[in-house]
């Protein structure tokens, strides 16, 4: 995968709830895994995590003022970061190569929707969030439906269009209940994504609400 070719990122607050440790299981691991895929949201992480050592040298048992990130965030030069380079693929799982983040992340057995979807959910001890690697074949589209609360995809492998927006391996995507869709496979190859949900979708068609049960989604 070349991070340059990478279009779609992770915004500043969702880097900084990362930095700050406030994110689940499956919302970590998809972060932790488009960072290390992705030179730009790797750079920005570097910032943050340099800006979390100012704000702590700042501490002298006082309030920090609102502007306190900002400024920290401006006494750093990207010159002096450390950029955490991005690792190589070391794992695999139903015949694709995983980015080495997944090494070792607990992955189910996969049930199928159809011929052309299948997901494998991943656990992690105790963990019941709804976290899986979702698999779509090439030019397949998706039943329109919205969603309860918030959703995280990272394209693993292959990719698809969301309307005026194409999402190709390494992009991240956030959904949430404000937007109701119909994502398209691309033709050319099969769709693997690894995907967060903290609520379950909401299917738009009378097809979408009998196959949910199936989904498990």
């Amino acid at each position: 995968m070349n991070p340059q070719a990478i279009a779609h990122h992770l915004d500043d607050e969702i880097i900084w709830d990362f930095v700050c440790h406030k994110l689940e299981f499956g919302e970590n691991l998809i972060v932790r895994t488009h960072i290390s895929l992705c030179a730009e949201c790797a750079k920005t992480l570097a910032v943050f995590e340099a800006a979390g050592g100012e704000l702590l040298n700042d501490i002298n048992g006082i309030e920090m003022n609102d502007d306190a990130l900002d400024l920290a965030l401006a006494r750093i030069e990207l010159k002096d970061v450390e950029i955490p380079k991005a690792k190589p693929s070391k794992s695999e799982a139903f015949g694709f190569d995983l980015p080495a983040t997944l090494s070792g992340i607990e992955i189910k057995n996969r049930h199928f929707l159809g011929p052309n979807v299948w997901i494998a959910p991943i656990e992690e001890g105790k963990n019941k969030s709804q976290t899986y690697l979702l698999w779509i074949k090439g030019g397949q589209d998706i039943l329109p439906h919205t969603h309860t609360k918030r959703e995280m995809t990272l394209v693993l492998s292959g990719g698809f269009k969301d309307g005026d927006n194409s999402y190709n391996a390494g992009d991240f995507v956030v959904c949430d209940d404000s937007i109701s869709h119909a994502p398209i496979m691309l033709a050319d190859e099969d769709c693997l994504c690894l995907v967060y949900q903290d609520g379950p979708i909401k299917p738009q068609t009378i097809l979408g609400h009998l196959l949910k049960p199936f989904a498990r989604i």
